[in-house]
């Protein structure tokens, strides 16, 4: 069986062994196919083959354990498909490699901040829109828009005083005294405001003109009808009773909350009175205050 190498000579029995036979022999011999196993290992195209390690030829199989040493990893070769999802662990990553940069955009989530966290410094955030009542954060500058938000207040009053000498409830005319937001419209007794929330108080002073017996009372009411009524009823001032000639006695209707938020709202201070006897008014004023 032919060995790893073939000879550089060959010699003939009887042939002369001399020095230079010698070196031919060793200077010429070259490795045979024996020397390779054409797997891992095969001879080269030169003159004289040399033993080369085919492409592809290092298996798994032909590496030990642990041969595979981190100096010997270009670091571009390892790639994100070299790494499985679950060898990335939390201890292999440092605290400071967590940069903003590496955290994708909406990616931090409420489930993934504390119930009870505390911002320092000077966080910011988008201020609402004025008269906003949900559970948004409410900015500084919100804030500070609301407590310096003076409602335009709009005062009215009768243009004269009253003097009711007949049956039924005294009917009058206001005038505007002020109103620099234009929130109401002044029309004979009633004055109509644009939908909204509003404040809406009166004062004035109120007696019996007739010598019988009378309650007497301011009332505020809503969205008049053709008959004179009211479709709403608010708050009424503590009655003036009185069993003859009196003196004007003075009476207050506090703030009451007129929801008008579906459409524009007609507004009256009505008289009231509970007999045929006959009223007197005056210092009537009519205030009203809108809240959004």
């Amino acid at each position: 069986m032919a060995g790893v190498v073939t000879k550089g000579t060959e010699y003939a029995n009887g042939s002369q062994i001399t020095s230079s036979n010698l070196n031919a022999l060793v200077d010429d011999a070259k490795f045979s196919s024996n020397a390779v196993d054409d797997g891992s290992t095969a001879l080269n195209d030169s003159a004289i083959p040399a033993i080369i390690v085919k492409n592809g030829g290092i298996s798994a199989v032909k590496l030990a354990t642990d041969a595979v040493e981190t100096a010997k990893i270009k670091d571009s070769n390892v790639t994100t498909a070299k790494i499985l999802d679950a060898n990335v662990t939390t201890a292999k990553i440092a605290d400071s490699n967590v940069t903003t940069a590496k955290i994708a955009a909406d990616a931090v989530t409420t489930a993934k901040i504390a119930d009870d966290v505390a911002l320092g410094g000077n966080p910011t955030t988008t201020t609402q829109s004025a008269g906003n009542n949900s559970t948004r954060i409410a900015t500084t500058a919100y804030v500070d828009a609301q407590v310096n938000l003076a409602p335009s207040r709009v005062a009215v009053y009768t243009g004269s005083d009253i003097s009711q000498t007949s049956s039924g409830d005294p009917t009058y005319t206001l005038t505007e005294v002020s109103d620099p937001s234009s929130i109401g419209t002044v029309s004979g007794s009633t004055v109509t405001v644009s939908a909204g929330y509003y404040s809406v108080a009166a004062t004035f002073s109120l007696k019996n003109t007739t010598n019988s017996t009378g309650n007497y009372t301011g009332q505020i009411v809503t969205n008049i009808n053709s008959a004179g009524e009211s479709a709403q009823e608010f708050g009424q001032a503590t009655p003036v009773t009185s069993g003859g000639l009196s003196s004007f006695q003075t009476r207050e209707i506090k703030p009451v909350t007129i929801d008008a938020s579906a459409g524009s709202t007609t507004i009256r201070l009505k008289f009231l009175k509970v007999n045929t006897a006959t009223c007197q008014t005056e210092k009537t004023i009519l205030y009203i205050t809108k809240l959004t």
